[in-house]
């Protein structure tokens, strides 16, 4: 937690920075100083550094038939640290690298237990690269521009590469006398979106819709117990994911509202099998599937041209039995998530 403001004092000389080797690029593309009139691409040659904090309280989990099942003395707090750096590499692909640091605590006033751990997180790569942009003319070859387009049309790629925590202590004493948490699905993943961004006025409306493949990999902490493997292998559901955002600029302030909407297909576990598919061996995990919704609500601040804050809280409204607690990335505790993030934009 003392990182997080450590980051911003040492991103703070960037945004502020007026001269020398911090002084105006001639080479940037122009960017709008308004949330709601940029497209989903940083423009050519701008970097940003974006620092962000969430805090997610797991109050409970849901039931198989979708009902909430508060934790009865149970307290499970999340914490996520996160540095993304984008640069705007042409007029039409941006590149993106993240990554995040997660701190864990789960304590029961009943058993009088108060368990924490901290671990790296799975790093993120990223890729955009957009279709249509506002800024660009609509007539090759001509001399004069037409009028700027009014949206923005661009595809997205991101690998995500395993690196947390996989194991949650030694197994001293047996599989279930553990010290620790897990922090990472062990395995990788690689998604396609297709996003778009339409302006109407002082509105933004954002949407897009994705595809998550999930690949398979044998990991520390899935206890195999038929065959008596410690490790086993995991191929957790591939996902469909579709968001749906408003934006409203007033001023430099831009309250925003976003329906986020997951469809994971079932997990499965087993043994490695020989070759060529080492999934062949694995079973399905009943009730492992399922649908997933949840509100994130708002406030954009642009403070100027090169820094943007923002708060926000998300809102689980619908969820699927939680059957991998306590990792995050499987399936998400029942709870509200809190959070701000500072972009800082060169």
């Amino acid at each position: 937690m003392r990182t997080f403001p450590l980051l911003f004092i040492l991103a703070a000389p960037s945004a502020f920075a007026g001269s020398g080797a911090l002084g105006v690029k001639t080479m940037r593309e122009p960017l709008p100083a308004h949330e709601v009139e940029r497209s989903l691409l940083l423009p050519k040659g701008w970097l940003e550094l974006e620092l962000a904090y969430d805090r997610h309280n797991g109050t409970g989990a849901w039931s198989p038939d979708g009902a909430r099942e508060p934790f009865d003395h149970a307290n499970w707090v999340y914490q996520t640290e996160r540095a993304t750096l984008t640069y705007g590499l042409s007029h039409q692909i941006e590149l993106s690298w993240s990554v995040p640091m997660h701190q864990a605590r789960l304590t029961n006033d009943l058993l009088l237990t108060d368990t924490k751990d901290a671990s790296l997180g799975d790093p993120r790569i990223g890729l955009k690269y957009e279709l249509i942009d506002r800024d660009r003319p609509t007539a090759i070859g001509s001399n004069e521009p037409l009028a700027p387009l009014d949206h923005s049309v661009a595809l997205l790629f991101e690998y995500k590469g395993p690196a947390g925590k996989e194991t949650p202590g030694t197994y001293i004493g047996g599989p279930l006398n553990v010290s620790g948490f897990v922090f990472t699905t062990g395995t990788p993943d690689l998604s396609i979106a297709l996003a778009g961004r339409k302006q109407l006025g002082p509105i933004a409306l954002d949407a897009s819709l994705g595809y998550v493949k999930r690949f398979s990999g044998v990991t520390q902490y899935l206890i195999e117990l038929e065959n008596l493997q410690f490790s086993g292998r995991i191929k957790p559901g591939d996902q469909i994911k579709a968001d749906a955002k408003v934006l409203l600029q007033a001023g430099p302030v831009v309250p925003f509202g976003d329906f986020q909407f997951t469809r994971r297909a079932i997990t499965r576990t087993g043994t490695t099998s020989k070759w060529p598919n080492p999934n062949s061996n694995l079973s399905d995990v009943p009730e492992s599937d399922g649908i997933a919704m949840d509100a994130d609500v708002g406030l954009l601040i642009n403070a100027s041209r090169g820094v943007d804050v923002t708060l926000h809280a998300k809102i689980p409204l619908v969820g699927e039995d939680l059957q991998f607690f306590p990792i995050e990335d499987l399936q998400p505790t029942l709870g509200p998530t809190f959070g701000g993030s500072l972009q800082v934009r060169y």
